[in-house]
């Protein structure tokens, strides 16, 4: 199932929250089933009644979306929709409307959620005018919390690049491994290499663990709790702590003595690793199951 990139909007829209639709609302055009649900992923199955029409199919969490009413609900769909747009055309993507649609029956994988959550997975027919029709349906899920089952010590990385997204997004990746045997990639929101950051200052869609058994991309990043030092007089700068993986394993490691120097063209003189195509390869979206930006009340 194909999926978007996430955007966290910096943006603060204001709404009334009036009339209320709850946490689930049934509706004529849409049966959406929820299934298979963990930690981090659930199973979506979304049925329309009209399976010609197009629709906008997502997910936001609950306390976003549960306090709005079916206006102000679809205000913020659209908002979000146009904020993922100038996004992509901020990196070069040619993105409309038509790229966020569904049609007929889909059913696929949700990942990157967040351990003990409430979410709620929407449904609602739209054009690729981006003009809605019909009642949003809605069904709430709640992710259990994540467990960790061991401990494994990485140690220290060597530093390997980083990619500097500040200037579109707010964020940074940094990259730090041991050939062969380990990777961690962070994709932090930060102006800066030094402060403190959990899991809710990353982009959990791109920060990962690798090693030989996760496979070509790794494992998502649940949790973390991370520390930067930055030594401005030097240029160099430390990041270390842990993460939580999506195997349920924390994994504990620190980058040390990087170069905070960061050249015109968003990357600093060592070459990124392969896995740096991982968030540059998604720059134009195949949309299943859209993750829509967050928008803050």
């Amino acid at each position: 199932m194909k999926k978007i990139l996430s955007f966290v909007a910096a943006a603060l829209v204001a709404f009334s929250f009036t009339a209320c639709n709850g946490n689930d609302s049934a509706s004529k055009d849409f049966k959406i089933t929820i299934s298979d649900v963990t930690a981090t992923t659930a199973v979506v199955k979304i049925e329309p009644a009209d399976t010609t029409a197009t629709y906008l199919a997502t997910y936001l969490p609950a306390e976003i979306a549960a306090p709005l009413s079916e206006d102000s609900l679809k205000i913020v769909l659209k908002a979000s929709l146009d904020y993922a747009i100038a996004m992509y055309k901020a990196r070069g993507s040619n993105v409309t409307y038509a790229d966020f649609l569904e049609q007929g029956v889909q059913e696929g994988e949700i990942s990157d959620l967040s351990p003990k959550t409430e979410y709620l997975f929407v449904a609602v027919k739209m054009d690729a005018q981006a003009v809605f029709s019909g009642n949003v349906a809605k069904k709430a899920f709640t992710t259990p919390d994540i467990v960790v089952t061991k401990t494994v010590e990485l140690g220290v990385l060597d530093y390997l690049a980083i990619k500097d997204y500040r200037d579109v997004d707010g964020s940074f990746m940094i990259y730090g491994g041991k050939e062969g045997q380990s990777e961690v990639g962070l994709n932090i929101f930060s102006e800066g290499f030094a402060g403190h950051w959990t899991e809710e200052d990353l982009d959990l869609e791109y920060s990962y663990v690798w090693t030989p058994e996760a496979g070509q991309y790794g494992l998502s990043v649940v949790k973390a709790e991370l520390t930067g030092v930055e030594d401005l007089q030097a240029q160099t700068a430390t990041i270390g702590g842990w993460v939580v993986a999506s195997d349920q394993v924390k994994y504990t490691f620190s980058i040390n003595d990087f170069s905070t120097v960061i050249n015109e063209e968003g990357a600093d003189e060592v070459s990124a690793p392969k896995k740096a195509a991982k968030k540059e390869a998604k720059k134009a979206p195949a949309c299943k199951f859209v993750k829509m930006p967050v928008i803050n009340k």
